[in-house]
């Protein structure tokens, strides 16, 4: 039987081999969910911690990872398509962020 450690250490490998095709679809679900959340979150009658900052706090625990890689290749994959599809990537992502962080509601 595999140790916590190792059976940990199985589901935290990074995949850094990504088409440009990957990279794009990587992103645009990344903002689907970041979108989905952030739209719940604000339609709420009665917020709580539980169901803003802590569900906020678990969304950028789940999507740092994968942001993180797609955003890396830019500076470190041998194909130039991939890192422009990263470059691109990075700033769709600083793009749509910055407007979720001027939301107003």
């Amino acid at each position: 039987m595999a140790s916590r450690l190792q059976r940990l250490a199985r589901g935290a490998a990074l995949g850094f081999r990504r088409a440009p095709g990957e990279i794009e679809a990587s992103v645009r679900a990344l903002i689907d969910r970041e979108r989905q959340v952030h739209d719940q979150v604000a339609a709420q009658r009665s917020p709580t911690f539980a169901s803003t900052i802590a569900r906020l706090a678990q969304l950028e625990n789940d999507t740092t990872a994968e942001s993180a890689v797609v955003t890396f290749l830019q500076n470190v994959d041998s194909d130039k398509r991939v890192r422009d599809a990263s470059s691109d990537a990075e700033r769709e992502l600083r793009s749509f962020r910055m407007a979720s962080l001027m939301r107003e509601d």
